[in-house]
């Protein structure tokens, strides 16, 4: 079975699908995988829902069209969420969602993460969304068509989705300082993000392995930059499981109360990881 450093690595944006409908066995486990529960960092309440595309809109089916901006082509399904809005909402949806993508890229199925190119009132109708609820992001999921479309390239292309940021960059102690958490660090690095902009920023302590998530720039609570620093937590997580690294990262209240000095100036710190 492929690993969780592996699956990260083939996990790609995809925007063009090529309009096969879900098998039963993959709608079976989807739905079971569905069912939760959603372990994420700061215990936020979620719940998520497989949307199909084709059924939307049909005259006298009641169902509001699940509207893409025509960047995503030929999905037969989407899968959305609603999380309970507070401190480290977006944070744990990002997790919870990035652990579900990669379970369905282990299944051969492809995945786009979208925070803004959808519209999130005909999602949030199919959702029922309830008072306090938030949808912070939707993907579609399908099987890749053999040929991206013309708009997929443009985008990719204009993101940079194939480059990343080179560790210098993202984190503020050299790799073999690292020791065996390196992997986990690498992880992190090949995530996905807004526009690409992978705006972790990490730092250790000396001596131990403790880490501080930080976002460069702005970061308000409502920020999409709030879903990135869940799906770097998650692949630090999953890849600490899988080598056998145990941990945990700090609660929001605790790891916002100021601002990290290891982090760089002007980051906003999220979190920190503790070993056990």
């Amino acid at each position: 079975m492929t690993g969780v450093i592996e699956t990260i690595a083939a996990r790609y944006s995809c925007r063009t699908y090529d309009g096969r409908p879900l098998s039963d066995d993959e709608r079976s486990a989807i739905e079971e995988l569905l069912a939760g529960p959603y372990a994420a960092p700061f215990g936020s309440r979620m719940r998520f829902s497989l949307l199909d595309a084709p059924a939307a809109g049909v005259p006298g089916s009641g169902q509001a069209r699940l509207g893409t901006y025509g960047i995503i082509r030929g999905a037969p399904c989407f899968l959305a969420g609603a999380v309970r809005d507070g401190p480290g909402a977006r944070e744990d949806y990002g997790f919870a969602l990035e652990r579900i993508v990669l379970i369905l890229t282990a299944m051969g199925l492809a995945t786009c993460w979208l925070a803004g190119t959808y519209r999130r009132g005909a999602f949030a109708d199919r959702l029922a969304l309830a008072d306090g609820e938030i949808l912070p992001a939707v993907t579609p999921v399908g099987h890749p068509a053999v040929r991206p479309s013309l708009i997929d390239v443009v985008i990719r292309a204009g993101a940079g989705s194939s480059r990343r940021r080179s560790w210098a960059e993202l984190f503020s102690f050299k790799e073999e300082e690292a020791g065996p958490w390196a992997p986990c660090l690498e992880a992190v690095r090949l995530g996905p993000s807004a526009t690409n902009g992978q705006p972790w920023r990490i730092a250790k302590e000396p001596g131990r392995p403790v880490f501080h998530l930080g976002l460069a720039g702005p970061a308000p609570e409502r920020s999409t930059r709030r879903l990135d620093a869940g799906i770097a937590m998650c692949h630090f997580t999953l890849v600490a499981a899988e080598l056998g690294l145990a941990g945990a990262w700090a609660t929001p209240d605790a790891a916002r109360k100021a601002r990290h000095p290891l982090l760089p100036p002007g980051a906003v710190h999220v979190a920190s990881w503790f070993p056990a």
